[in-house]
């Protein structure tokens, strides 16, 4: 039988082969080294024969161990985790880029009831999660559903968390459903739920003192549901010391915090070089919806505050506040609501503030400078 492209003659697949040697094109010769034979396949083809090294996809079993295939895979690769139920004890490590996805929705679920577990631990660029369920219910000192870490020297990049759900309901001192240290990347339609523990971090982002790159991270259609005995913050953006910027562009996510004896923070920005602009998504913490601290930036536009509650200075646009802000700060971009165009006049205006009618505030170039409560 022989293979016939362009009405030649190209392998004749009954050549007899002896002492390693190989099929080449035209005719059903032989050639005695595989580099002989890719040149002439190169006159059919019209190209080299490449050799895949990676990209391999795997598919891992229900009771297979997820860490012994990472340890196993080569850098590149895909591991196909099967719907149903993976139970884990250790920390998966990961140190290769990589690819892990499951089977969508709750079809994929990774649960893990250890103390003090992260369940996916990253320290490479280039790690993509997905379409996965996480179930952690440990308890101990810092359970993590999934974690980011960059170290000195090293900027992770690439990073990428999408199609996933996390569970945290372990009675741990300080839960954490997803951290991002020193690394830049996406989240996509990603749900966090935290209770149990004495306190929470839905997602906590950072630059630490190491960090030698700002870090931009894209948030889409992520919602941080975090209830804790006492602190929970359902989404804080940090810088710790880094002389570069730690920047969230968040679209269409929400952010609730609550049932803590202490703060109730639906987002928190500290730090100076902390950086976070959200548009379209909604806040909600029973002490602030939005905090701004250590000379943070934060800005929202199109954006829902559900209590109305907020601290420090934030420039907003178009935001709904029903009932008016309550704030122990500054607003940025304050304007009329009969003329939304127009910035209000500096000066002294009497407002209802708190439960008082007959309280004031002062601005100046637009910002609210000063907050006076009349006595309740």
């Amino acid at each position: 039988m022989s293979i016939i492209v362009n009405g030649q003659p190209q392998i004749n697949a009954t050549t007899a082969l002896t002492s390693g040697q190989v099929p080449i094109a035209r005719g059903g010769t032989s050639a005695a080294s595989t580099a002989t034979a890719r040149t002439a396949l190169g006159l059919a083809i019209g190209s080299d024969v490449e050799t895949f090294t990676d990209n391999n996809v795997t598919q891992v079993p229900i009771g297979g161990d997820i860490s012994a295939y990472v340890t196993a895979a080569t850098a590149g690769d895909t591991l196909v985790l099967a719907a149903g139920t993976y139970t884990i004890t250790s920390a998966i490590d990961i140190a290769k880029r990589l690819n892990i996805v499951g089977q969508g929705g709750t079809a994929t679920n990774v649960n893990c009831a250890t103390d003090n577990i992260t369940v996916f631990s990253i320290t490479v660029s280039n790690v993509r999660i997905s379409s996965l369920t996480i179930n952690n219910s440990g308890a101990g000192a810092t359970p993590r559903g999934i974690k980011f870490d960059g170290t000195a020297g090293t900027v992770l990049s690439d990073c990428v968390v999408e199609h996933v759900e996390i569970n945290m309901t372990g009675a741990a001192t300080n839960q954490f459903g997803i951290v991002w240290n020193d690394a830049w990347g996406t989240l996509q339609d990603v749900v966090i739920d935290c209770s149990g523990a004495t306190s929470a971090y839905g997602l906590s982002i950072a630059a630490t003192a190491t960090c030698e790159a700002d870090i931009t991270t894209y948030m889409h259609v992520t919602t941080v549901r975090v209830a804790a005995v006492t602190n929970a913050y359902a989404f804080r953006n940090r810088d710790t010391g880094s002389s570069n910027d730690t920047i969230i562009k968040c679209y269409k996510c929400s952010f609730q915090a609550k049932g803590g004896s202490g703060d109730n923070i639906g987002f928190l920005g500290d730090g100076d070089d902390s950086v976070s602009v959200f548009e379209n998504s909604t806040f909600e913490g029973a002490d602030y919806d939005i905090e701004q601290s250590n000379s943070a930036t934060v800005a929202a536009v199109g954006c829902s505050l559900a209590n109305n509650l907020t601290s420090g200075t934030i420039t907003y646009s178009g935001v709904n506040a029903a009932g008016g802000f309550k704030t122990a700060g500054n607003i940025d971009g304050v304007h009329r609501a009969a003329d939304a165009t127009a910035a209000v006049a500096d000066g002294s205006y009497t407002t209802g503030i708190g439960a008082a009618t007959n309280g004031s505030m002062t601005i100046k170039d637009g910002i609210i400078t000063a907050i006076t409560e009349a006595a309740d």
